[in-house]
């Protein structure tokens, strides 16, 4: 699966940083005795008016790895990579080196 993870501090899938800010995607989410990722999806609903309403889509396996890159939205130029692993039970999300 491929997607955009939502910011905790944005109402959208697009976050502008300045040199030295600090930033909190979702990655994953625990209810119901299950583990989901967040997935946003741009909608646009007529000129002007875009919606960004969030998926949240059931991690079927016992353990996922999660990839977050960081991009200029603009040219796309690639500053740099993270994995993560999401374990479904017990439910946890780690750094991976």
């Amino acid at each position: 699966m491929r997607g955009t993870a939502p910011w905790l501090t944005s109402t959208s899938d697009v976050i502008r940083f300045r040199v030295d800010d600090l930033h909190s995607a979702v990655l994953g989410i625990a209810m119901n005795k299950g583990l989901y990722v967040p997935v946003v999806r741009r909608v646009t609903f007529g000129p002007g008016v875009v919606g960004n309403p969030v998926d949240l889509n059931s991690l079927n396996c016992e353990s996922s790895t999660v990839t977050v890159r960081l991009t200029n939205d603009n040219t796309g130029e690639f500053y740099c990579e993270a994995r993560f692993e999401i374990v479904t039970n017990p439910a946890s999300i780690s750094a991976l080196q």
